[in-house]
Order: structure tokens, then sequence, then C-alpha cells
């Protein structure tokens, strides 16, 4: 036997032991998986460093699928530039940090935190001139290389105060009540609010018996004794689903009690069963009491 037979015997009786042609197959599936997995984290990397930091646009055309979905109908690169250049606009100098950029089959999940100066409007927001710093986080998917769709996750709550668009006590800065909404006795000299805080998160389909019966809510607590004012703030996702946060400023605790107390009864005259609304329609809440950082004990340095 020839010693190329002989090669080539030695090599078909090795595949052919049970595993071994497996292992193989293997270990070169999972390198040309992790190869595209870095190769979508570096795509990653490049869109914040040199398309969004780098305000280098053109880039997009490589990193940005044709079908990328956008607000109002738009896609590919059109939709994702959209609501990259509004807060250019509103920050020219918005500078993302990423602090976690991982890989798994075809997404990549990103954490940040940007800072910028609001210069400028944005969305129904009025610019503050002062320095914004937001975190957020957001998962990518990607098809042969480009990034086809996204779920951002932000910090609204922290946006609207750092925006100043928070009443005072909650947010960064003043936010005055409109004396035209907020009707009630003003608190106490020298006593300082307390807020009642929801945060709701509505499905699209549950949203009109939602807002139904937070508006009858929000008109029976404006007649109780201790109400002071409230705000409502909401936006919707790229789902259609709602994100609702109610702010109500009452002038103490047993003012809140006392509306708890009411607001029962009349629930109970009215047959209504909030968690059992809240469960059928799949809303959640966050609910809270805050008052006024100034009369909180100071954070210590260490």
């Amino acid at each position: 036997m020839s010693r190329k037979s002989f090669t080539i015997t030695v090599l078909m009786a090795i595949l052919a032991i049970p595993g071994i042609g497996y292992a193989q197959n293997t270990t070169s599936t999972n390198i040309k998986k992790n190869t595209v997995m870095e190769k979508n984290k570096s795509a990653i990397y490049e869109l914040y460093d040199q398309c969004i930091n780098g305000r280098n646009m053109t880039l997009l055309d490589n990193l940005i699928s044709e079908d990328f979905p956008g607000p109002r109908g738009t896609h590919g690169v059109q939709a994702f530039q959209a609501g990259v250049e509004g807060l250019i606009h509103a920050f020219p100098d918005i500078h993302y940090e990423l602090t976690s950029v991982v890989a798994a089959d075809d997404k990549v999940a990103v954490s940040w935190q940007w800072t910028g100066t609001s210069t400028s409007a944005f969305l129904q927001y009025p610019a503050n001139g002062k320095k914004i710093t937001n975190d957020g986080m957001a998962i990518f998917t990607f098809r042969n290389g480009r990034i086809t769709a996204a779920t951002i996750q932000t910090d609204r709550l922290g946006f609207l105060q750092a925006m100043d668009v928070l009443p005072t006590g909650i947010g960064n800065g003043p936010s005055a009540p409109d004396p035209a909404t907020t009707p009630g006795a003003p608190a106490a000299p020298g006593s300082a609010p307390l807020y009642f805080i929801d945060k709701f998160f509505v499905p699209a389909p549950a949203i009109d018996e939602f807002m139904e019966r937070m508006k009858k809510n929000r008109t029976m607590l404006k007649t109780m004794p201790g109400f002071i004012h409230d705000d409502a703030y909401s936006y919707k996702d790229e789902d259609g689903n709602l994100i609702c946060v109610t702010i109500a400023a009452w002038k103490d605790h047993d003012a809140i009690e006392k509306a708890k107390q009411a607001v029962q009864a009349e629930y109970k005259r009215e047959g209504f069963d909030m968690p059992a609304m809240l469960s059928r329609l799949h809303i959640t809440i966050d609910r809270g009491l805050y008052s006024p950082l100034a009369s909180a004990s100071p954070i210590p340095a260490n």
C-alpha cells in the first residue's frame, strides 16, 4: 500500500469512529457562531462610537437593514436616523458611554449612559439649558450583519425629572402646577407636601378602559380634603402599549389615608374591583409615596 493510500485509509477510519465526525462538525459550527456574534458586537460599537458619537451617519447604510421598523411606518436607515437626529438636535453634545455589550445568537444586548446639554426642545419638552444624564438599554436583532429590529428601554421618569417636567420635590427643578387644573388648598406654611406616584404599564387593547377609569379617579381625588394638585404623563412604546405616570400631591399622611378610605368606599358603592380590572387587562403598576428630597436624610459619601 502506498503512503498516500495508507493516509487516506487512516483518516477514513478515524472519521468512522462514533462521535469524532460530530465533534468536528459541532466545533466548526460553534466557531462560526462565535464569529458572527463577535461581528455583531463590533457593529454595535461602530454604531455608537462612530455613527452617533462621531456623527458619521453615512455608516448607517452598512449597519441598518432596509426593513428596520420605525415610527409612522418608516423603515430602514431613515427610521433609525430620525430618532437619533432628534436627540442630537436637542442635545448637540450628546455622548453615549456603553456600559455593557453582550451577544447571544442573533441578538446583542447593550446598556449605556448618555450625557448631553439641553439646548433645544425635545418632543414637547422645552430646553432647560442643563447637562442631562440618562440611562438606557436595548436589544438589537441582527440578520446577515445588519440590524433588523431594536427593543429600547430608557429611564423615562428620570428624564422627565432632569428636564424639570415633574413637580418640585420629585424632579431636579421647579415645575409649578397649572392653577386652572389644580384646585385645592395649598400646603400649610413650612410643611412639605407628599407625592403619591403611580406608574402603569397598559397593554394597547386596554388603553381606552384604563383611561376612562383614570379620569374618574382623578376627578374624585380632586374633591377630597388635603388634595393639592395632580399631574399625569404618558407615552406609547413601539408596540403601542401605554406607559403612564400619575403624581398626586397631598397635604400630609392623614389626608392620604382618608383619601384611600374614601376611594375604597366609592369602589364598594360602584361594585368596582380595581385589582380584578388590573389583572383582567394585564396592567402592571408600581406605586410609592414620595417626599421632597430636601427633607430627606443626606446620602452618605461612603
